[in-house]
């Protein structure tokens, strides 16, 4: 408890602008498509970091997910993930405070509805839609300094649909994923604000006999509606759009599956005084 408290201590200074819209419970969770992988199933960690600089602070918000693909057909999928997250606020040297906690976790049952190909070019579309559900912890701050939305959860039962396209001509690949998330309000009247999110990735496969990898660009654009609060007001702080670019890889070795990315934000307008900085993720999976 004593732990907590000056965790809490140290979080309440300009606690307003720390804001899970863009960084914490929610907007983590995308990435979940499985365009690096056709028919399989798989099962792996993967961790994000995703840095945020203030006016006298830098917040870090990490997660460390287990995820996976069940191939219940060569079309049809059942995707999973459940998070574990952990937020730091670095305020001078030796002045730290942290909250974590699990997430909300995240059922997708998906669809490959279009898999063709014409020559040396190959295209394949798929859809998803399922529920984020409330494993993670909502706590009523009513008479709290803490901002109410920087939360491990939305403490609500949460609605999504992704849409993924990849076009295939050789070597040579586009892929092109698009996510909604529909939050509803809870039960301490809260509801975060809704969320868009899009990426499209440019790159190239390289394949042996032993391996194969795959080099990438891409840019992402992110759009967070603003939160509702239980006085039925817009929440200060939430809310804005970014836009990304970065680069990464996926490794393939015999029945591993190893892959990295890191975006860097190009252009935001939040409702905030935050300035986003490099994100990460890695994943190591198992393919079976």
């Amino acid at each position: 408890m004593k732990k907590y408290s000056i965790a809490l201590a140290l979080l309440v200074y300009s606690a307003t602008a720390w804001s899970c819209d863009v960084c914490g419970c929610t907007s983590m969770g995308f990435g979940l498509g499985n365009w690096a992988v056709n028919g399989q199933s798989t099962v792996g960690l993967r961790y994000s970091l995703r840095s945020f600089k203030g006016p006298e602070y830098t917040d870090h918000f990490h997660q460390t997910e287990v995820w996976g693909i069940y191939a219940l057909s060569s079309r049809f999928s059942l995707m999973g993930a459940v998070p574990y997250l952990q937020a730091t606020r670095q305020l001078a040297p030796g002045q730290t405070g942290s909250l974590n906690g699990l997430g909300d976790a995240t059922l997708l049952a998906n669809y490959q509805f279009l898999q063709t190909r014409q020559g040396n070019w190959a295209h394949t579309a798929s859809a998803a839609a399922g529920l984020n559900l409330p494993t993670g912890t909502f706590e009523n701050r009513e008479n709290s300094l803490l901002a109410p939305n920087f939360q491990t959860g939305t403490g609500s039962f949460d609605f999504t649909v992704q849409g993924q396209y990849r076009l295939n001509y050789l070597e040579n690949f586009l892929v092109l994923q698009g996510q909604y998330l529909w939050n509803t309000t809870n039960r301490y009247d809260y509801k975060f604000g809704n969320q868009f999110m899009a990426n499209l990735r440019l790159g190239r496969a390289f394949e042996t006999e032993q391996f194969k990898l795959l080099i990438f660009a891409g840019s992402g654009f992110e759009n967070y509606a603003r939160d509702v609060n239980s006085r039925n007001f817009y929440q200060y702080g939430t809310g804005g759009q970014v836009a990304t670019t970065g680069l990464g890889f996926n490794f393939f070795w015999q029945h591993f599956w190893l892959g990295a990315e890191a975006n860097t934000t190009v252009w935001q307008s939040l409702n905030s005084n935050y300035t986003p900085q490099t994100q990460v993720q890695i994943n190591l999976n198992y393919l079976f």
